[in-house]
């Protein structure tokens, strides 16, 4: 296995006595991918995200970095190498955006930051294109600009690994592609194991590398977008007929023709 690739074995999450994540084994998720985490509400992809990200305990399993077991690290162990950032963002107070990712680079040290850092967070900034962005408030931007805000804490870290719970669900189009492309630009150029949760497969077709289908806490299937995202898996998991179409430009596109059940 790679030293930097995240490998999930037997995991088993379950909230009281119902048991949400069963026995699961995921192929190893490598340095500089994305993969797409899929599948229909209630499927277990926040649980899972969770789970990897230390807010939720598994109740079985194996979750490893390379050599390090997360599952057994506490959460201050565990922040030096995976970052999460949830669906739904904190509500954003009034600092200005250079300050918020000046703490979430300062979160793990106790030296004051020097000039170095102070540098090393406006050049993120500016290659994010937020640089113009630095000094407005976080309570004055849209939600576009706050997803990249977010995305700027998160990467000043230098995590291993990225974790991301539908960060596209309050965006517009121009905002869902320049995140998507940014999020592979960033995790190829700093290795990162990028795990992203999406609920539009056409997304999927066109951002990510690799992609994992669950459904009731199970790995259905698991590949390219292209081995994963087929008619057989959207009858079995979303429980509608649909065809897989190329475009013009040869990325795939899911036709929805009707459906077979309504769960």
């Amino acid at each position: 296995m790679n030293s930097d690739s995240l490998q999930v074995s037997r995991l088993e999450v379950a909230y009281g006595r119902r048991q949400v994540i069963h026995g699961l084994d995921l192929p190893p998720l490598t340095a500089g991918s994305v993969t797409a985490l899929l599948g229909p509400n209630g499927s277990g992809k926040s649980t899972l995200l969770r789970t990897l990200g230390g807010l939720t305990r598994a109740s079985a399993g194996s979750v490893r970095l390379g050599r390090v077991e997360l599952a057994q690290a506490n959460a201050a162990a565990r922040a030096q190498h995976v970052v999460y950032m949830p669906q739904a963002l904190p509500r954003p107070v009034h600092i200005s955006v250079f300050e918020s990712v000046l703490v979430a680079a300062q979160a793990q040290q106790r030296a004051r930051p020097d000039a170095q850092e102070l540098e090393r967070v406006q050049a993120l900034l500016q290659h994010l294109g937020i640089g113009q962005l630095a000094q407005h408030h976080l309570d004055e931007l849209s939600g576009g600009q706050r997803q990249l805000a977010a995305l700027a804490q998160a990467l000043v870290r230098r995590p291993r690994v990225l974790l991301l719970d539908e960060p596209l669900s309050a965006l517009d189009l121009n905002y869902q592609y320049l995140v998507m492309e940014l999020l592979r630009r960033e995790t190829r150029r700093h290795g990162l194991v990028t795990l992203v949760v999406l609920h539009d497969l056409n997304t999927a077709f066109r951002h990510v590398d690799r992609a994992l289908l669950l459904h009731r806490g199970r790995l259905l299937r698991a590949g390219s977008p292209a081995e994963v995202i087929t008619p057989a898996s959207l009858a079995q998991a979303y429980g509608v007929t649909g065809r897989i179409e190329p475009c013009s430009q040869g990325h795939g596109q899911v036709q929805i023709d009707g459906l077979l059940s309504v769960e």
